[in-house]
């Protein structure tokens, strides 16, 4: 075989393996499967879901009721997926409290989901001994404060999962009044990116 010919035979073959890795790409990565064997993208529908919730009672945070998103909707949600040995997830969390008590009567509803915690009673316990105290030394915030809801998800990461997560945090999606995902980010967000992707919602 003359070298033409290896030389074309090679060309063939990378294109094949390149074709073959952007299929794979789009196919397994980039269109994240749901739970319901759907892709969950901008654009998509986001599945109906319920989280436990927190209130503030007593001045302690205790399990409040649950929340189910297809029994609040019309609004457009900001749900930001957290943890709480999260740095930046922790160190953000003021940001969307100040959003929210700005928008909240136009619409906007913001919910911050923990996930991996262990259960309800861990998380409950970390609010209540003013656990962000540990990571952010600086705050002056008390999360007692929040009017935004904090949240947990029914079973440990399964909405993170089925929303398109896999291990980035913090992570925050945006739906439209209809429920429609239109905006996804892995890391942290600023007030002021919140007021450029909610904002032009609640006009709509």
């Amino acid at each position: 075989m003359n070298k033409q010919k290896l030389l074309k035979m090679g060309a063939i073959s990378l294109s094949v393996a390149v074709l073959g890795g952007a299929l794979v790409y789009y196919n397994v990565v980039h269109n994240t499967p749901t739970s319901e064997g759907g892709s969950f993208d901008v654009g998509s529908v986001c599945p109906d879901f319920t989280v436990g919730t927190y209130q503030v009672e007593n001045g302690d945070f205790s399990v409040g009721e649950d929340f189910t998103l297809s029994e609040n909707a019309g609004k457009v949600y900001v749900l930001n997926f957290w943890e709480t040995w999260c740095i930046p997830c922790v160190k953000e969390l003021p940001e969307f409290d100040e959003f929210y008590k700005d928008y909240a009567e136009r619409g906007v509803e913001v919910l911050a989901i923990a996930g991996n915690t262990s259960n309800v009673n861990t998380l409950q316990a970390w609010l209540n001994r003013d656990g962000w105290k540990d990571i952010d030394k600086t705050s002056t915030v008390d999360w007692r404060e929040y009017t935004f809801t904090i949240a947990i998800q029914k079973e440990a990461m399964s909405l993170y999962n089925e929303t398109g997560g896999t291990s980035t945090l913090p992570r925050t999606i945006i739906l439209d009044k209809t429920g429609t995902v239109t905006f996804i980010k892995d890391g942290a967000m600023t007030y002021e990116k919140l007021e450029e992707v909610v904002l032009p919602l609640l006009e709509e």
